[in-house]
């Protein structure tokens, strides 16, 4: 096995160079089959298990059917889908196999972005070195000082020309970064962005600013938007953007997702149960706040802002169990319940 220098003297077992052509010709395929390729060997952070392979959750390729037709995508979802944890994926991808790519993501605040040890940056971190070192010496990942790009947040990797291609030219060069940051109204307003990611965009104080700037610099680009979002107590209700444009209502630009408690995966499903069971003992309130972070149904997720349920008797039948809901008809055809 070819060995190369590494820092502090030491050296960094390398797969043969055939290995390497066939995996990462397999990763830089083609969104989704190259990120998926690629997420198969990865280990991904589970609450009370440590580190664990990565797998694919129900909802994934309703997303990831928007995202290749170039359209951008919002999500309404349960809380617990691992949605952050799908964002921190697609980054990784994007930045390692991908050339000049300059993406953004952007979520309520610094703590959540790059601040508490369970903020987007910190959670990226934990998956980048839990991942074979030949790979993060291929694609260093290089944590730029504050200001650069504009935020402190800000990461940026470096391709080496580390194989040749079978008819003896070298793989292209070319660095892909990323922006993290809080979404404050002119967050992304100067940028060029060949993706989007907004986390968590129903809480934003200024949606309506954040997104105006953002979806100005993927257009220049031909880039896109995925955003997401669980509707809870604090959910910006300034603006009702977000939930326009997961019904539709943006002329066809993008498409509305729904993403409900039927998508979580097991672990989460069995901690909702037992959120449900505590629900029913505090009445209304505690019914309202279940279907907020664990909703059916759209109507049952935005019941907290006078749309559909509404009414504590509405919540209790709600709460009760009962045959699946289908699809409301404001959601387009790739939406899931």
């Amino acid at each position: 096995m070819p060995t190369v220098s590494a820092p502090a003297s030491r050296t960094i077992e390398l797969p043969s160079e055939g290995e390497i052509e066939g995996l990462v010709s397999s990763w830089k395929a083609p969104w989704p089959q190259g990120y998926r390729a690629w997420c198969r060997g990865v280990l991904v952070p589970a609450h009370g298990r440590g580190m664990v392979p990565w797998e694919p959750e129900k909802w994934h390729p309703a997303l990831e059917r928007v995202i290749g037709a170039g359209k951008d995508a919002f999500v309404l979802k349960a809380k617990g889908i691992r949605f952050t944890t799908y964002l921190i994926l697609r980054s990784l991808w994007l930045g390692m196999w991908c050339t000049d790519r300059a993406g953004i993501y952007l979520t309520v605040n610094e703590k959540e972005a790059f601040q508490n040890a369970d903020s987007f940056q910190e959670r990226m971190r934990t998956i980048w070195n839990a991942l074979p070192e030949w790979q993060r010496w291929m694609s260093p990942l290089v944590e730029c000082p504050e200001g650069a790009f504009g935020t402190a947040g800000s990461l940026q990797w470096s391709h080496k020309k580390w194989f040749r291609r079978r008819e003896g030219g070298a793989l292209e060069e070319g660095a892909s970064w990323l922006e993290i940051g809080p979404a404050t109204p002119n967050a992304g307003s100067s940028g060029r962005y060949t993706e989007a990611m907004l986390d968590e965009m129903e809480r934003y104080d200024h949606p309506d600013a954040t997104l105006a700037g953002v979806m100005a610099g993927t257009r220049e680009t031909g880039g896109g938007i995925v955003a997401g979002s669980t509707l809870t107590v604090d959910s910006s209700m300034s603006s009702r953007l977000f939930q326009e444009y997961v019904l539709g209502q943006d002329g066809g630009d993008s498409v509305g997702l729904f993403f409900g408690v039927e998508s979580l995966p097991l672990v989460a499903y069995q901690e909702y149960l037992k959120k449900k069971e505590k629900a029913g003992l505090r009445g209304a309130q505690g019914l309202l706040e279940l279907h907020r972070l664990y909703p059916r149904t759209p109507e049952e997720a935005m019941s907290a802002f006078g749309k559909g349920l509404a009414t504590p008797e509405a919540l209790r039948e709600c709460h009760e169990e009962r045959p699946e809901l289908p699809v409301p008809e404001g959601l387009r055809k790739w939406a899931l319940v």
